[in-house]
């Protein structure tokens, strides 16, 4: 599992855990923040080697609800991943138009 703490430049804060479902061969990610506001993701990796989770993907996503979709692109020097992208979208209009939530660069540091 991975944990992670958040806090964005507005304040808000909350926290997301992410797992491998080796049953269902599917990754899985919960968002909670602070005000309570969950969101579930689910998917795996594309042919270009994106990680893509979508709520589009989780059993309980209800159709016709917006869709979030989040890519996580890494950049590697060679064979070391050096940063990786995580790029937030939604769509109101079932995948046709996406309006970008979040668009981040995680980058690697050099060991201490």
């Amino acid at each position: 599992m991975i944990r992670e703490e958040y806090k964005t430049k507005g304040g808000y804060t909350g926290m997301s855990m992410s797992f491998y479902d080796a049953q269902r061969k599917i990754w899985h990610q919960t968002w909670m923040g602070v005000d309570g506001t969950a969101l579930f993701v689910a998917g795996g990796l594309n042919a270009k080697g994106e990680m893509v989770l979508s709520n589009a993907n989780w059993p309980g996503y209800i159709q016709g609800s917006p869709i979030n979709r989040v890519t996580w692109t890494p950049s590697r020097d060679g064979t070391e991943v050096t940063s990786v992208r995580q790029h937030w979208q939604s769509s109101k209009d079932g995948g046709k138009n996406w309006t970008t939530v979040f668009d981040g660069l995680y980058v690697k540091q050099a060991e201490k």
